[in-house]
């Protein structure tokens, strides 16, 4: 019973770290457009970099997306084998 307890407690914290993995993940993409949003206020964003803008924000979301959902895979199959 305490090993499963042990391992339960080890599977919570490993979704901690991923949530807060991924809130900071979504914070940085928040901060990118947001920096966007105030050079397009000033009038200094060219449409060829607001669209470098929108694909690197798209490409890491993307790609952190994934990641995320492989770490959930992982733990999914972990709280399967319990």
């Amino acid at each position: 019973m305490k090993a499963y307890q042990f391992d339960l407690s080890n599977i919570v914290d490993d979704l901690k770290l991923m949530t807060d993995s991924t809130i900071r993940d979504v914070d940085k993409s928040t901060r990118t457009l947001k920096l966007r949003k105030k050079v397009l206020v000033g009038k200094h964003l060219s449409p060829e970099k607001d669209l470098k803008i929108w694909n690197q924000v798209i490409k890491r979301q993307t790609n952190d997306l994934t990641e995320s959902i492989e770490k959930c895979d992982k733990i999914i199959k972990a709280l399967e084998s319990l």
